[in-house]
């Protein structure tokens, strides 16, 4: 489990963030982790693991998207 550590090291080095808003980032994904492992455990059983899969990744895609667009308007008029 080294990964937390050298995320926290280098916000803090590299990045100069506050300790708060690590910690608070931490707590956060935990919890949406702990909110949503269940439905997507249902989603599984329901669907099968290839469909649901299929759907987390295609969604990853659309990160990718707004990332090159200058303005959120421009992202939505596009899809």
């Amino acid at each position: 489990m080294p990964l937390p550590f050298f995320n926290n090291a280098y916000g803090l080095t590299t990045l100069q963030l506050d300790f708060s808003l690590l910690a608070l980032t931490g707590i956060v994904t935990g919890a949406v982790a702990l909110f949503f492992s269940p439905l997507v455990g249902w989603l599984m059983d329901r669907y099968g693991y290839r469909v649901v899969v299929t759907v987390c990744v295609r969604g990853r895609f659309h990160y990718r998207w707004v990332g090159y667009s200058q303005h959120l308007t421009t992202f939505y008029r596009s899809g």
